[in-house]
């Protein structure tokens, strides 16, 4: 068996473990995956290698749970958390997401020094910020959430060089573009999502389309094009390491959520392999990337939803998209249409559990409008840019540049609008029995083991 796929049966078994602890049920999956494994191989060498994975796992997040006092132990009890918002805010159609890294809790009048992450839904635009320290009140749900607390803000974040960087890019873009806009080519450019209006989320999130608003590895891409283009005249390994360097800026300017960690690691991963001359697998990019943030906080796996859908998105396209193309191989590929289409139909089906455990929501003219709107993203990333860079040197020119971009976005919002007033562009669906959970995952784990086994995949490049 290659190597490659051991990393990857070994990732499985790591994460399976660490969810084992939230939800017994995963040891389903275990087993699944294990006996999968045994038939199809007939090596008790790889099965036994897959659960010590899953002891490892389910270990780590059990020492961290267990260090003195965890939040759990405040669970559906009415408390106050100190803390500060460590992440960019997260906006959704209705409602925004913060994280916190807290550091005290109160509970009956007695005060308890602990380090812990805590995730909250407020209203959308409140007045807080990335940085800000915070006081919640409110009780806490599972997997470490609060809905709607009480929340004052204690002390306001002092900005650093990055992010005050990162606060002139988003006045420089709102002198240049009016809003909406402003607010979109933000997001585009580095994930800003707090100011977009709701209606516009709205409309993404019911077609399906709120993933173009996050930053992704196409970003990271973009920056490492850059920075090759930018040091062109320099070697290999000292362009690598420039590049290197650029992710990591750029993803604490992009705000280090979990899935600006995710795409930046795999970047970072795939610089490391070129300068050492290896060849790199997409595979080892995307499970060494989870590894590396599960073992410093392996909550994540649970209670991170944008976690879990970036994962499970680029293992899609990673797996079930080249078992599509293969199904589909006699349809003609028109401009990326067919792709594109494809694409869509393998991230929707990987994230569907994840997607009903939280918006109880399917989008059916997700495909579609993704068809028609996809690839007009990448033209309104470029104008805004240059926009942007015109707007430094002179403001006025960064705005008739501009116009380019407003004219694309308002398009992209008016179709948004119109496939979101289909009555069949979405439908509510609210699931409650664990076991469908547990077969959609198993089916994602089928997916993924029998394609490795397969040996169809081989050191694609992210």
């Amino acid at each position: 068996m290659l190597m490659v796929s051991k990393i990857v049966f070994l990732g499985l078994g790591w994460a399976i473990g660490i969810v084992c602890f939230e939800n017994f049920y995963a040891a389903i999956l275990l087993m699944f995956l294990c006996g999968f494994l045994f038939f199809r191989t007939r090596k008790i060498g790889i099965v036994f290698m897959v659960f010590i994975a899953f002891v490892c796992g389910f270990l780590r997040i059990y020492l961290t749970q267990n260090n003195g006092l965890a939040l759990a132990d405040f669970g559906n009890k009415n408390i106050t958390v100190y803390g500060v918002i460590s992440e960019e805010i997260v906006n959704y159609d209705s409602y925004s997401m913060v994280k916190i890294a807290g550091d005290m809790v109160e509970y009956n009048g007695s005060v308890y020094k602990m380090d812990f992450l805590v995730s909250i839904r407020v209203n959308l635009h409140s007045e807080f910020g990335h940085g800000d320290y915070i006081r919640a009140v409110g009780t806490v749900g599972n997997f470490n959430t609060m809905s709607y607390p009480d929340i004052r803000i204690l002390k306001k974040g002092s900005a650093g060089p990055v992010l005050l960087f990162r606060a002139y890019i988003i006045s420089k873009l709102e002198s240049i573009f009016s809003e909406p806009y402003s607010s979109f080519v933000s997001a585009l450019l580095i994930g800003a999502r707090k100011g977009i209006p709701s209606d516009i989320l709205s409309n993404f999130n019911k077609i399906g389309l709120t993933h173009i608003i996050a930053v992704s590895g196409y970003n990271i891409t973009i920056v490492i094009a850059c920075v090759f283009a930018l040091f062109s005249f320099l070697g290999r390994k000292l362009k690598v390491a420039f590049s290197v360097l650029f992710v990591i800026f750029f993803m604490f300017l992009a705000g280090a959520s979990a899935s600006v960690v995710r795409a930046s690691l795999m970047g970072i991963i795939s610089m490391l392999a070129l300068f050492l001359g290896r060849k790199n697998f997409i595979q080892i990019a995307i499970f060494a990337s989870m590894f590396f943030m599960t073992f410093i906080n392996p909550e994540i796996v649970v209670s991170d939803v944008g976690f879990q859908l970036s994962f499970l998105a680029t293992l899609s396209l990673i797996y079930l998209m080249p078992i599509l193309q293969k199904m589909c191989s006699k349809f003609p590929e028109f401009f990326g249409i067919r792709d594109i289409f494809l694409a869509t139909i393998a991230s929707q089906f990987f994230t569907l559990p994840v997607i009903l455990m939280n918006f109880n929501r399917v989008s059916i003219i997700a495909p579609i409008a993704n068809i028609f709107i996809l690839p007009l993203i990448p033209t309104v990333m470029f104008f805004s840019f240059v926009a942007f860079v015109l707007g430094v040197i002179y403001v006025p020119l960064g705005v008739v540049f501009g116009l380019i971009c407003v004219t694309i976005s308002r398009f992209i919002f008016l179709l948004a609008e119109n496939f979101a007033k289909l009555e069949f562009s979405y439908f509510d669906l609210y699931v409650t029995s664990k076991t469908v959970f547990i077969l959609l995952f198993a089916v994602i784990v089928y997916v993924i083991a029998r394609t490795e086994l397969s040996g169809d995949i081989v050191g694609v490049k992210p």
